[in-house]
């Protein structure tokens, strides 16, 4: 019963109006569509075996099928729903950790697309 009263749900309302969740949110559900979008339209079905993983020192060390690009912009999604999910349920007993998930979350999903960018890059 003590577990259930520490989460309670908070209004929405108050979470989202709140301008260090709403801009984290935003950004990256933009970032994400944006993820979806360009690994989409350049990434195509008839390309066969791409290129997944790349570094500076070793070069292509990871090859798969075109859908397996399609991981990253996933990996992201679940991340989004997973923070702000835990970042809703602790906004009313903390709202500075709340905030903190949000603007990670930011983060995570700017770096995210930097690599989905980086490695449908070197795909085309």
């Amino acid at each position: 019963v003590r577990f259930l009263s520490l989460i309670m749900l908070y209004s929405p309302k108050l979470f989202v109006r709140d301008s260090w969740v709403l801009f984290p949110l935003s950004v990256s559900i933009f970032l994400q569509v944006w993820g979806w979008w360009y690994t989409a339209t350049h990434i195509h079905a008839s390309a066969g075996q791409i290129f997944l993983h790349y570094t500076s020192l070793f070069g292509v060390d990871l090859v798969g099928g075109w859908w397996k690009i399609f991981y990253l912009p996933a990996g992201g999604l679940l991340i989004i729903l997973v923070n702000f999910v835990v970042s809703f349920l602790f906004y009313r007993m903390d709202k500075f950790l709340s905030r903190f998930l949000s603007i990670f979350t930011l983060f995570v999903e700017i770096f995210l697309t930097i690599a989905i960018w980086l490695i449908v890059g070197l795909n085309i």
